[in-house]
This record gives structure tokens, C-alpha cells and sequence, in this order.
């Protein structure tokens, strides 16, 4: 387990090689105290006289071995925090190089509960083990080794004797371990889940509130956490007999010595000295034994973060290369395209075509296959069969920025910065000027959202930009797409949630902008779509029909529903609100 990690410390293990050295002398000085009792209680046993210069001394000794004992404990977790802290920063910028190349879906599937549990939570967790656990632990275990073997050297009866409690306290102490790490996988899946649900929950607060489903939502907030809390629990209960008969074993010790120790002193089978001397030593083994045992919490979880982290690492990245973009002509193709999420087919051997100077339209319902289709283009995922290709070139041997460059995308699942609504459209191209992106807020109707508030573009949006109404973030995103300036631009549902008004304009500046570019638009608004040069109708990863809108409303079914569901919705007015 300490190797896997020493793999991530590369050159920095001197500074655990350091502390673990004066951590060990630090121990050994914490011993001193108890051999100058000794030296004490066997000057007073064999009737020797106390001078006011040996208990000077002796006071000396014991001063300067705690002070040396403080010291060196304080300046070998100087070493050991070093060493962690340059551990968890190479740990934390190896998973973040890594995040970069995994697909975006795997995030998304995991959680962010359990993305933030890894990349913070354990991750920190693990200066524990690297910085107390490593260096004290083998410090008190050397120790304790050496006081074991010397107790043996002084007097190997008195020495069994002073360890006739140790074999329980070991049976103890490794079926604690045993016990603790079979229920620590249910411990450990718990504190996930618990994670996940509660960014769920603070996230969804707003709609919760709004269709008054607080009692659901909390109820499954509230489960987890007595999930969580039931799963610590049976993991303590199942450690505590363990670590209360290792802890009694060890500090039982007086209890069979002095007894038997005493009865060989008087028997002239063992002498005073010697056992005072081993029972002193026996004293001092309980502190670093007892400190040895405060680990094994630390000990029995980091075993499953460093396996949690591993997953992470050793996910499959995706498949992409190096290449710059050389195509002649911007139009996308997915050629016998097959996905499967979680063994579950959601594409089957699609091919479409969608041409620069076009907009191309893909429409269906739910679980249809649309928005697969946009997550493959930017390479959320993989594709499982087939290939997609901008111009001639399949888009696995370009690297994600020379993608990123080809296409700008808008979801339904808008995100904002708490930054300024400015920052937030440059980030589409972080070196245009205020002007350019004032022309492109102009284009995605963003204006009139600046005039409402008393800083115009300069306005602070809030976390998620929450401060903002779900229209006004989408125009704001479409806004960020435009002024990217991509040759391809890809809309899944990204006019949702703007009015009607909103919409009739936006979509023309749109049309204009698909003349030089191709342009891919997944909508349940059909209007949006009508006057698209290509429809593609999509059917449980298939294509079921494709053609202009005039054409798919007299050859297809689905097409003809979905039109007729879209008008529906459009014309839909409450009881009452009729006029005239």
C-alpha cells in the first residue's frame, strides 16, 4: 500500500527517510524517563544513598530527553508534512492530467459527489497516513522491537513474563484489522452515496422548493445519511471488543508481573534489579503500542481511496491523437456509428451526413438517440463501433483542444461561471475584445439582459448563474458559441427555455450563420427546425426517415406526430384565457 504511494513521491522520499529517522530517536528519548526511574527505585531498593548531585542528575536526564523527545517529534513532522503535502499535490495534478483525458461522461456517470469525495476528501485523507501514520508508526514499532529484545537480553524469564498478555493483545489487535476491513467497503460506498446525494439535493433545491417535493427529497437526503451513519457505526461496533481487550492486555501487564516477578525475587530465582528494570520497560511499551493502534482507522480506509483513485487512473482516456486538422470542407459524418451505455445499445449502426453550409436537424423522441449523438461529436465518449469524421478526418486522431476549436456546442444543461456575464461569453474566445463580445452578445438577443442590471455586462451571475432566469443563460451560452467562431456548431436544445420572441430572432441570426458553417441542431420545437436543408428522424438509435420537413410530414409517422405534439404544446392555453 506505502509503495503505491512512494510511487507518486518520486524524489521527495528523502524527506519521509528523514522524519522516520528522528521520529524513531524521538520515541527512543521518550524511554530515557522510565530507565532513570530505575535507576531511582534500584538505588532505593539496595539501600544506596540519594546525593543532591545524582538527583540533579537524574533530573537533568529526564529533562533534556523530553526536550530532545519534543524536538525531534516536532521537527520529523516537519519533514513528514512536507513530504505529504508535495505527495498530495502531485497526486491531485496527476488525477487532474488524467480527468483531462478521460471522457466527460465518465465524470458525469460517476457523480459529482464521488469525483469530489476522490479528488478532495481522500486525497487529503492520505496526509494522515503520510504524515503521522508512516513516520510515528514505524517509530513505535522499532522501538517497541527494541525494548521487546532487550527485556529478553536482560532476563528472558522476567521478559516472557512481562509479555504473557502480548499474544492476546496481538489476536486482538489483527482480528480488529480483519474485522474493520471486511465492513469497510460498505463504510466506504456509503460516504459516497451520502455525497453524491447531498450535492443532488442542494443543487435541485430550487425545484424541490418550487413543486413542493421537499418530503421525497429530503427523505432520500435523510436516508443517506443514516446510511451512512448505520454503516460507521457497524464499523466501530465490530472494531470496539478487539480494541478494548488490546488496550486492557497491554496495560494488564503489572497485573501478572509483579505478582510472579516478586515470588522469583524472594525465591532468589530472579533479582530485584532485573525485574525492576523489565517492569519499567514494560511501562514504557504501552505509549507507543497504544499510539500504533490510533492508525488503524487511517489504515484500514486508505486502502480503499488509494483503489478508489487507482479506478480513476486506470480508466480507459480516450481515443485521441495529435493531429491538426487539414480537411478541405467542414461536414460531419458518422459513419455505421454503434454506442452502448452500461450495456445497453442506444445508437445502432447509424450513418448520417450533416454538410457545411447547411443546417441539418435531428428529431425524436426521448431516448431516441439525439443527444448521443452531439456527446460523440465532442467526444464525451467514445464510439463503441464506426467512426465520425469532420472533412475526411476521424475526429479520434485529433486531440480534444483541435476539436474544441472545430465545434462549439450548446446543450440543454447551460452552465455558467460566478464570474461576470462578459468572462463568461470571452470564454468562448478569451482574447476578443469587448466589442466583439458585445457583437456576439447582440446576435444571441442578449442585450436587454444588460439593461436590466445596474452593471450591464459586468454583472456577477451568481454560482451557476443562478442570479439569471434559464432563458437569459441559454442566450448568454449561445452568445459564448458565437463569438467561438467555430466552423461547426452543434444546438441540443438550446433555445428551450428562450420566449418565443427570442427565438424567431436568434434563430434567423442563426440561418445566416449556417451559410459558411454546418450547423447541427437537435430541438423538440419543431418550428425551429422546419426550415432545415436535412431532417433526420431518429428511432431507438436508427434512423427511421430522412428528408426536408415537407417531405417527413407526408412519409413519416413519427415525424407527423411529433409535428403535431409540437404545435399542441405551442397553441396550448389555460381554461378561461380565451378572449372574444
Amino acid at each position: 500500500m506505502f509503495k503505491k504511494i512512494l510511487f507518486y513521491a518520486e524524489h521527495d522520499k528523502k524527506q519521509i527517510y528523514i522524519a522516520i529517522f528522528q521520529c524513531i530517536l524521538s520515541v527512543a528519548f521518550s524511554i530515557v524517563p522510565y530507565f532513570m526511574i530505575y535507576l531511582l527505585i534500584s538505588r532505593l531498593v539496595n539501600d544506596q544513598a540519594f546525593t543532591a548531585s545524582y538527583l540533579v542528575i537524574i533530573a537533568s536526564v529526564i529533562t533534556i530527553a523530553l526536550l530532545l523527545e519534543s524536538i525531534l517529534y516536532v521537527k520529523g513532522l516537519g519533514h513528514s508534512h512536507v513530504f505529504a503535502f508535495q505527495v498530495l499535490e502531485k497526486l491531485r495534478m496527476r488525477l487532474q492530467e488524467k480527468l483531462e483525458k478521460l471522457p466527460i461522461g465518465y465524470v458525469q456517470d460517476k457523480g459529482k459527489g464521488t469525483m469530489k469525495k476522490v479528488y478532495v476528501d481522500d486525497i487529503e485523507s492520505m496526509e494522515t497516513l503520510l504524515a503521522h501514520a508512516v513516520p510515528e508508526g514505524i517509530a513505535n514499532l522499532t522501538i517497541s522491537i527494541f525494548v521487546i529484545v532487550s527485556m529478553l537480553v536482560i532476563d528472558i524469564r522476567l521478559g516472557l513474563l512481562a509479555l504473557v498478555t502480548m499474544p492476546i493483545a496481538l489476536f486482538a489487535f489483527f482480528y480488529m484489522f480483519k474485522v474493520g476491513k471486511s465492513n469497510m467497503a460498505d463504510y466506504y460506498t456509503a460516504g459516497q452515496h451520502m455525497n453524491n446525494t447531498i450535492i443532488e439535493y442542494i443543487n435541485g433545491m430550487e425545484v424541490v422548493k418550487i413543486f413542493n417535493q421537499e418530503g421525497q427529497y429530503f427523505g432520500k437526503f435523510k436516508e443517506s445519511i443514516w446510511n451512512y451513519r448505520d454503516k460507521t457505526l457497524a464499523w466501530y461496533r465490530a472494531c470496539w471488543p478487539s480494541m478494548s481487550i488490546y488496550t486492557i492486555m497491554f496495560s494488564a501487564t503489572a497485573l501478572v508481573m509483579l505478582p510472579v516477578g516478586s515470588y522469583l525475587v524472594l525465591s532468589q530465582n530472579a533479582e530485584l534489579s532485573r525485574l525492576v528494570l523489565i517492569f519499567c520497560l514494560a511501562s514504557s511499551l504501552g505509549i507507543p503500542l497504544l499510539r500504533l493502534i490510533s492508525f488503524i482507522p487511517a489504515l484500514m480506509q486508505i486502502n480503499y481511496k488509494i483503489e478508489g483513485l487507482e479506478g480513476v487512473m486506470d480508466t480507459e482516456p480516450l481515443q485521441t491523437g495529435e493531429e491538426t486538422f487539414t480537411g478541405k470542407n467542414f461536414d460531419v459524418t458518422f459513419e455505421d456509428i454503434s454506442f452502448s451505455y452500461e450495456d445497453e445499445a442506444v445508437v445502432n449502426h447509424l450513418t448520417l451526413t450533416a454538410k457545411e453550409g447547411e443546417t441539418t436537424a435531428l428529431v425524436g423522441e426521448s431516448g431516441s438517440g439525439k443527444s448521443t449523438l452531439a456527446k460523440l461529436l465532442v467526444h464525451y465518449y467514445d464510439v463503441g463501433q464506426g467512426s465520425i469524421r469532420i472533412g475526411c478526418q476521424d475526429i479520434r486522431g485529433l486531440s480534444l483542444e483541435e476539436l474544441g476549436k472545430l465545434v462549439s456546442y450548446v446543450s440543454q444543461d447551460v452552465y455558467l461561471f460566478n464570474q461576470s456575464i462578459l468572462e463568461n461569453i470571452r470564454i468562448g474566445n478569451p482574447q476578443a475584445t469587448e466589442e466583439e463580445v458585445m457583437k456576439a452578445a447582440e446576435r444571441a438577443q442578449c442585450l436587454p439582459i444588460f439593461e436590466n442590471l445596474s452593471e450591464g455586462i459586468h454583472t456577477i451571475v451568481g454560482t451557476r448563474g443562478d442570479k439569471l432566469s434559464g432563458g437569459e443563460r441559454q442566450r448568454i451560452c449561445i452568445a459564448r458559441a458565437l463569438l467561438k467562431d467555430a466552423p461547426i456548431i452543434l444546438l441540443d436544445e438550446a433555445m428551450a427555455y428562450i420566449d418565443a420572441e427570442n427565438e424567431k430572432i436568434i434563430s434567423k441570426a442563426l440561418k445566416e450563420l449556417s451559410k459558411q458553417r454546418t450547423m447541427i441542431t437537435i430541438a423538440h420545437r419543431l418550428k425551429n427546425i422546419m426550415d432545415s436543408e436535412k431532417i433526420y428522424v431518429l428511432e431507438r438509435g436508427n434512423i427511421e426517415s430522412a428528408g426536408t420537413h415537407h417531405d417527413l410530414l407526408e412519409q413519416s409517422s413519427i415525424y407527423q406526430k411529433l409535428w403535431d405534439s409540437s404545435i399542441k404544446s405551442e397553441n396550448w392555453q389555460p381554461k378561461g384565457s380565451e378572449t372574444g
